[in-house]
Order: C-alpha cells, then structure tokens, then sequence
C-alpha cells in the first residue's frame, strides 16, 4: 500500500531565486535530453 504525504513550503525571497534557478537548470537539461533522444530515435529510424 502506498501512502501519500504531502508538504507546503514557504520559501522566502532569497530562496524563491534559488529555486528558479535550480528548476530552470533543470528544465534546460531535460529539454537538450529529451531532443538529443529523439535524435537518436530519428537517425535510427534512417538508417533502417
């Protein structure tokens, strides 16, 4: 059985810029992968 918690944070100023930051690393990162993978899907699709 899973069980669920759930937890609201409240970040200040400083901590808000913090987390942009981080998440829009992130989101970078994930986006060249995400593109670098369908990439590689496309070019063995070609050579097929």
């Amino acid at each position: 059985m899973l069980d669920v918690l759930r937890v609201r944070i409240y970040p200040n100023q400083e901590q808000q810029a913090a987390l942009a930051k981080n998440f829009g690393c992130c989101r970078m990162v994930w986006n060249y992968y995400l593109i670098y993978s369908k990439l590689l899907i496309y070019i063995a699709r070609k050579l097929k």
